[in-house]
Order: structure tokens, then sequence, then C-alpha cells
């Protein structure tokens, strides 16, 4: 059954993520990781710091942060310009994954949104029950079920 097809009330966050496939470490470049994304065709990447979900690139830290600001992809570490972590204290508040701002599988797609609309993301990372990040869920996961979310307002930081 296509998803356009489903109840829209009823959809979780696990029926329209991505899983993880793709993670970085923290050391490694950023021409390591645009590679790493170009190869995957994916715009957000998990950084891991000795096994630990520290944080996540994505393609507009890419531009932002090192692009426009005119620094060396090669020779600029991930670490250094990920988008910043959500404190330990704020995930656990939140039931997430410290390191990333992110939802349970289980959870409403539509608390889903509102999340990313309150956090002003695009992107969640989403966790199991055991807090282990088992995949990502964009905005763009979320038109085709919710055509209102489609026209949001674009993020700004």
């Amino acid at each position: 059954m296509m998803f356009a097809e489903r109840d829209v009330d009823g959809l979780r966050v696990r029926d329209v993520m991505s899983p993880i496939v793709d993670m970085i470490d923290s050391s490694a470049t950023v021409e390591e990781a645009a590679r790493q994304m170009a190869a995957s065709d994916i715009g957000f990447l998990p950084v891991v710091h000795e096994s630990v979900c520290a944080g996540a690139v994505t393609d507009r830290d890419l531009v932002t942060r090192v692009l426009a600001a005119g620094l060396d992809p090669k020779t600029t570490l991930v670490r250094e310009v990920m988008s910043h972590p959500v404190r330990k204290a704020d995930a656990a508040r939140e039931g997430g994954v410290a390191g990333l701002i992110s939802i349970s599988a289980d959870a409403p797609l539509d608390e889903a949104l509102a999340r990313m609309n309150e956090r002003n993301v695009t992107r969640l990372a989403v966790h199991d029950e055991n807090q282990r990040l088992i995949g990502i869920i964009s905005r763009s996961d979320a038109p085709a079920f919710r055509p209102e979310d489609a026209a949001a307002p674009p993020v700004t930081r």
C-alpha cells in the first residue's frame, strides 16, 4: 500500500523515516564528509566521536561554514563545522539521543513535524526505545502525508 493511501492520523515516524546507513567520525575532513554525502546522495550525516553520536554535519553546514567562510575542505575537520549538538540534558528531557535533536520511531508523524517547527530544523534523528540512532526523518518526508506542511516557512539560522 502506498503511503499516500494511508490514514495520516495513524502514521508513525518509523513509517516514513530513512534508516541510518552512513555516519562519519568527528576527526574526518570536510572533504571526506562531502564525498560520502555525494556518494550516498544524502544531505545529513551523523557525526560520531568515540562511538557516541556527537552531532551531525549537513549540506548547509558545508556551504555556510566552510565554503562561504573560505575554509579549506581538505584540512577542516567535521567536528569544527558540524551543527551544534543539543546538550545531554536537553536530549534526555526530550527523550532523545545526546548530540542530536531527535524523536522516537514510535512517535506520531504530527509530533515530528511540530518538533521540527519548534526547533527550526528540517531533519530529526530517529531513535529506538534504547536511545540508539536508527534513522532520519526530514520535512520533505511529510508533504505527501500532510500537504499543508509542504508550504512551511524556510529554515533560517
